[in-house]
């Protein structure tokens, strides 16, 4: 992505001759968030002038059209953002609020939907093991290694049906000849490919399908993930002096969070599409995304890599949990205490919670521990100095809801707690909560109110 500043024009809807320009500046930071400013004036005062008087004049559009040095640019939900301006000039500094930005093409607000997608997630080929170029070494009795193969041999695409259109998970690899020095760089890549039989608004596609995605592979890596491609065609569009069907291709830039510094491995991973029936099961995380979208905005909260705070971590985990299994049961009584709901999640993800901690009544005390960190109870003080019951309770909360998540998917108990058992990290895990659970043991018994 570019993230040079850029020079730029912005105009109005229905006004986009030259003379009717303000001018700005443009740039899309490294995580692929939009950055528009306006310095010049639509108007005969600054437009942050215009607050408070929109009646004389129209008020901010909700699309503004830019060109950045001959890149044209749709911005999509804009808004006037903080401002500052010099009363005796037309001059400013206007910041545009939007909700994502468009590269390539001008679109008016019923245009703006897609019949072709192609994304890429951060983490995505980790995942998805992508392996295009498979080595193979030669040795040679006495002497050693005296040669290394390499070919390119495109992995096998991978479908499955939607509603109205399909997705493929298809190869994207890319090599290219360095010259100085000498050499080849060979890139394993994949990309979601969505085709519809009829367009999908933009916004919609973001909340239906990429979003899904990205709680898919952030459930995998345990980091949140993010887009770190998209883009999208329709084959509605009618593109002046088209001269190439790429020229009908567009760049959305939607911004999504850097990764954690520090390389993950495959091994580390709870699920890979391997894990996956591809074909039956992809279909399913949309449908699951979109029933629990609730809890899983929590989940996205507490997987961001930015704590806020051992203690309101461990409150999230709790509703994470506790509104998981409202969207999982809504036929159950709203009533239903939470020990009984975290005994129920567990139950239905083959037990292992309770197996690690060794413990039957473990729920109750989870639930005991929420109310003396919620409530501010007896014994509350006592996590201002040491927060390892806390630090215990939210991993036992996140473990336990990442198994019947895969259960949600569509594995089975066994195979959801095997797939979290065999994963590379699930020993320092099981660990953590070992060493620490006395901690909760101490915390919940010296304080029987629940």
């Amino acid at each position: 992505m570019d993230d040079d500043l850029r020079p730029a024009e912005w105009f109005r809807p229905g006004q986009t001759e030259r003379e009717k320009a303000a001018a700005g500046t443009y740039s899309v930071s490294e995580n692929g968030v939009i950055e528009a400013w306006l310095h010049g004036s639509w108007h005969d005062v600054p437009s942050i002038a215009l607050a408070g008087i929109d009646e004389l004049v129209e008020a901010f559009p909700e699309v503004v059209y830019g060109d950045a040095f001959g890149r044209r640019i749709t911005l999509v939900g804009t808004s006037r953002g903080a401002s500052r301006t010099n009363s005796s000039t037309r001059q400013q500094r206007t910041r545009i609020d939007l909700a994502y930005g468009v590269e390539g093409l001008w679109l008016a607000p019923d245009e703006l939907a897609l019949t072709k997608a192609v994304v890429r997630f951060i983490d995505q080929d980790l995942w998805s093991s992508w392996g295009a170029y498979p080595a193979q070494i030669k040795f040679e009795e006495g002497v050693g290694i005296v040669g290394l193969d390499i070919r390119y041999e495109e992995p096998e695409p991978l479908e499955a049906l939607l509603d109205g259109g399909v997705l493929r998970l298809k190869d994207a690899s890319t090599h290219r000849q360095l010259m100085n020095p000498s050499g080849w760089v060979l890139k394993s890549a994949s990309d979601f490919v969505f085709e519809f039989d009829e367009p999908v608004d933009i916004e919609q596609f973001q909340r239906q399908y990429l979003m899904p995605l990205e709680v898919l592979i952030t459930s995998a890596t345990g980091r949140r993930s993010g887009v770190a491609k998209f883009r999208a065609t329709n084959r509605a569009w009618v593109v002046p002096s088209e001269r190439h069907h790429a020229d009908r291709w567009i760049t959305v830039n939607v911004g999504h969070v850097p990764t954690e510094d520090g390389a993950k491995t495959s091994a580390e991973l709870l699920h890979r599409v391997t894990d996956f029936d591809f074909a039956a099961q992809l279909p399913i995380v949309f449908d699951v995304a979109q029933l629990h979208r609730y809890p899983l905005e929590h989940y996205g909260t507490l997987r961001r890599g930015v704590s806020a705070g051992y203690l309101a971590d461990f409150i999230a985990a709790a509703q994470l949990c506790e509104s998981f299994h409202r969207t999982l049961h809504p036929d159950h009584r709203d009533d239903m205490s939470l020990d009984a709901r975290l005994t129920k999640l567990d139950q239905e993800s083959g037990g292992l919670l309770k197996e690690i901690v060794g413990d039957k009544e473990w729920h109750k005390r989870l639930a005991r521990l929420r109310n003396i960190v919620a409530h501010g109870l007896r014994r509350s003080e006592a996590l201002t100095s040491d927060v390892r019951s806390v630090q215990a309770g939210t991993r036992m909360l996140l473990l336990l809801f990442e198994v019947r998540f895969l259960v949600a998917l569509g594995f089975t108990a066994e195979k959801a707690r095997g797939l979290a058992v065999d994963r590379g990290s699930h020993g320092w895990i099981a660990l953590t909560i070992k060493e620490n659970y006395p901690h909760i043991r101490e915390m919940t018994a010296k304080d029987s109110t629940l």
